[in-house]
């Protein structure tokens, strides 16, 4: 398809409201109808949609509102309630990790610094 911009958002924005109604049926977010959209369009499948510089702006513009969106939903109350339940969880999905890789790294011989780092990186996966 010919590098047409305006042809292009129009074929973005028309197909984003029919995947965000689709989505919503199946009680799922009309992002994700959004984000497939974007996967199928683009040059990963179809490559329907040329990458410009214009659609990647509107692009990255999206995504900040995406994430002000998501911020404004955030619900105080139910973080702080939740908390105490999640926090052990937590502290265990990184303690344990990097207590395991710190150990192994350790045990085979490497000096304390790499063992550390080990640990850090198993932690963070």
């Amino acid at each position: 398809m010919e590098n047409n911009i305006l042809l292009n958002l129009a074929i973005i924005i028309f197909l984003s409201k029919i995947l965000g109604a689709i989505s919503k049926k199946f009680n799922q977010p009309p992002v994700i109808g959004m984000l497939l959209l974007g996967i199928l369009l683009g040059p990963t499948i179809l490559d329907i949609i040329e990458p410009s510089e214009v659609i990647s702006w509107i692009g990255k513009v999206g995504v900040l509102f995406l994430l002000f969106e998501a911020g404004l939903e955030t619900d105080i109350k139910r973080i702080k309630k939740e908390s105490k339940q999640a926090f052990p969880t937590a502290i265990g999905g990184i303690i344990i990790p990097f207590g395991f890789g710190f150990l192994i790294s350790h045990i085979s011989g490497q000096q304390l610094a790499h063992s550390l780092i080990t640990g850090v990186i198993f932690s963070a996966t």
